[in-house]
C-alpha cells in the first residue's frame, strides 16, 4: 500500500492532470467560439445550443450506471477482486449497448419530427433534422465506450485518462477550425463529435487493459444480479442527472421559446464559460471520489473525515476566486472577445452565473462524498425540489427581466436547496458539529476573497472602459493575489478539528 508521500503526490498528479485537461479544453472553446459563431450567425449558433440541450436528454437513458461503475470498481479493487470489476465491467457493457441503440432511434425520431417540434426556418430544417441523426448514431456508439473511461477513473488511472481528453479536445479544435475554413457545415461538427468519441473510447480501452493485465470483457460474463445491483443504486444518480438537466440544459430551452434563438447564443456562451469554471473549481473533490469509495470499503473513517474538510476548504478557495473574478471581469472580456456592443451581455446574468459558481462548490465537495460513502439515497428528495424550483423560477422570472431571470431563477433555487442540505448529510454521516465547521469555513473564505474583491474594484474604477489586454493583465494580477492568499491560508490556517463521533 502505498505510503502518505506517495499517496499525495498521486493525488497531485491526478489534480494537475484534471486542470491541464480543463485549461486546454477552454482554450480551445476560447478561440473557437468567434470562429464558430461568425460562421454560423447567432441564430445558428443558437440552434445549435438547443439542439445539444434536447440531445443533453438523451443522457438520461444512461440512468446514472456511469458515476455508479466508477464507484463500485474502485471498491472492488480496494477488495482486491478483480473477478467482480471483469463482471461490473461486462455487465454494465451490456446494458450500455441496450441503452444506446434506444437513444439513438429516439434522436432519429425527433430529427424525422424536428419542423413539427420546433420554430425553424425552413431552410435550416434540413440541416438541424442531419445533425441530430447523427449525434443519434455519436450516442449509440460513444455510450458503450464510457465503461472504459469510468474504469480507469474507478482505479485512479486519472492522468491517463485526462490526457485522452486533452487529445481529444486537440483533435476537436484542429477540426473546428477546419470545417469553418472549408465550409462543411453542422454535419461536419456532428461527425468530427463521433469520431472523437471512438477515438476517446478505444484510448480509454486499451489504457485500462494495461492497467490490469489480463481484464477481457465479454457479454457471456454479464451478470443479472450484478446488474440488478447496479440499477437499483443508480436510481439516485439518474435522479441527479435529471436535476442537472433541468438546472443546467433546460435553461436554453425556455430561453429559445421565450425570446428566441438569438439570445441563446448569448446565454449559452457565457453559461459555457461559467460551467467550465465550476468544473475548475470541482476537480479536487473529483479527484478525490474514488478514494472516498476505497476508505469506505475500509472503513477508515478517520481519514475520511480529513480528506473531506481539506477538500472542502481548497474547493471553497478556488472557487471563490472564480466567483470574484468571473463577475468583476468576464462580461467585458466576452462582449471584447466576440466583437459584441458594449451592454450587449447583461451584467445580471454575468453576477448570478457567477453566485452559482460558488454556492456549488460545497454541492460539489459533498455530493462526491455522499455518493463515494453510498449514502446517496438520503439527497433524492432535495435534488427534486431544487430541479423543480429552478425551473419553475426561471419560468416566472424569464417574461419579467429576461435573460437575467434565468440566472436568478437558477441561483436562487440552488442556494436554497442543494448548497446547505447536501453538506449537511455529508457532515452528520461524519459526526461534525455542522455550526462550528461552518464558521471555520465562512472566516476562512471571506479573508481570503477579500483582497481579491478590492483588487478588482480598484482596478476597473482606475480602468473604468479597459482594452482587451488591460483586462487580460487585471485578471492575471487578481489570480495572482487570490492565490497567494489561499496558499497562506492552506498553509497557515488548517482545520485541526476533529469529530470523535463514528459513522
Amino acid at each position: 500500500m502505498p505510503d502518505a508521500s506517495q499517496q499525495r503526490r498521486s493525488f497531485l498528479l491526478n489534480l494537475a492532470s484534471f486542470y491541464t485537461s480543463d485549461a486546454l479544453q477552454f482554450i480551445v472553446y476560447l478561440f473557437l467560439t468567434p470562429y464558430l459563431l461568425h460562421y454560423l450567425g447567432k441564430e445558428q449558433y443558437g440552434l445549435l445550443a438547443v439542439a445539444d440541450s434536447v440531445l443533453g436528454y438523451l443522457g438520461l437513458l444512461n440512468m446514472g450506471l456511469t458515476p455508479v461503475l466508477t464507484r463500485f470498481v474502485a471498491a472492488s479493487e480496494a477488495a482486491e477482486d478483480r473477478q467482480r470489476t471483469v463482471a461490473l465491467l461486462s455487465t454494465t457493457l451490456a446494458l450500455f449497448i441496450a441503452l444506446g441503440t434506444a437513444g439513438m432511434l429516439i434522436a432519429w425520431g425527433v430529427a424525422a419530427h424536428i419542423d413539427a417540434l420546433f420554430h425553424l426556418q425552413a431552410a435550416l430544417v434540413p440541416a438541424c433534422a442531419l445533425f441530430l441523426a447523427l449525434k443519434g448514431i455519436e450516442f449509440a456508439v460513444a455510450t458503450p465506450l464510457q465503461i472504459y473511461a469510468a474504469g480507469n477513473y474507478g482505479i485512479q488511472n486519472i492522468t491517463t485518462m485526462n490526457g485522452i481528453r486533452g487529445l481529444t479536445g486537440l483533435v476537436d479544435a484542429i477540426g473546428g477550425f477546419a470545417i469553418v475554413r472549408l465550409d462543411l457545415g453542422m454535419k461536419s461538427l456532428a461527425i468530427l463529435a463521433l469520431f472523437n468519441a471512438v477515438v476517446a473510447g478505444l484510448l480509454n480501452r486499451q489504457s485500462l487493459r494495461r492497467a490490469l493485465p489480463g481484464l477481457r470483457l465479454s457479454l457471456h460474463r454479464a451478470s443479472r444480479p450484478i446488474a440488478g445491483e447496479l440499477l437499483s443504486y443508480s436510481a439516485f444518480f439518474a435522479l441527479d442527472s435529471v436535476i442537472v438537466l433541468i438546472v443546467f440544459k433546460t435553461d436554453e430551452i425556455v430561453i429559445a421559446g421565450a425570446i428566441g434563438t438569438a439570445a441563446v447564443a448569448t446565454y449559452a456562451i457565457i453559461g459555457q464559460a461559467s460551467r467550465a469554471v465550476m468544473n475548475g473549481a470541482s476537480r479536487i473533490s473529483s479527484t478525490l471520489y474514488p478514494s472516498y469509495a476505497a476508505l469506505a470499503q475500509k472503513q477508515d473513517f478517520a481519514e475520511l473525515r480529513r480528506i473531506f474538510r481539506r477538500a472542502m476548504d481548497g474547493t471553497l478557495y478556488v472557487s471563490a476566486g472564480f466567483s470574484v473574478l468571473f463577475m468583476a471581469f468576464v462580461g467585458q472580456l466576452v462582449e471584447r472577445w466576440l466583437s459584441l456592443p458594449v451592454g450587449d451581455v447583461p451584467r445580471g446574468i454575468v453576477w448570478g452565473l457567477g453566485g452559482i459558481i460558488l454556492t456549488a462548490a460545497p454541492v460539489s465537495v459533498a455530493s462526491k462524498y455522499i455518493a463515494g460513502v453510498g449514502i446517496i439515497r438520503s439527497v433524492a428528495v432535495i435534488s427534486i425540489v431544487e430541479g423543480a424550483s429552478n425551473l419553475a423560477l426561471s419560468l416566472l422570472l424569464v417574461g419579467r427581466i429576461g435573460l437575467t431571470g434565468v440566472a436568478l431563477g437558477t441561483l436562487v433555487s440552488q442556494a436554497l436547496t442543494t448548497t446547505w442540505y447536501n453538506p449537511g448529510i455529508a457532515l452528520r454521516h461524519q459526526g461534525v458539529s455542522r455550526p462550528r465547521f461552518w464558521i471555520g469555513r465562512i472566516l476562512r473564505v471571506g479573508t481570503v476573497t477579500l483582497p481579491t474583491a478590492l483588487m478588482a474594484m480598484g482596478l476597473l474604477r482606475h480602468w473604468p472602459e479597459p482594452a482587451i489586454w488591460q483586462l487580460g493583465v487585471d485578471l492575471v494580477v487578481c489570480a495572482l493575489l487570490h492565490a497567494a492568499c489561499a496558499g497562506l491560508a492552506w498553509r497557515y490556517w488548517p482545520d485541526t478539528g476533529t469529530a470523535e463521533a463514528t459513522p
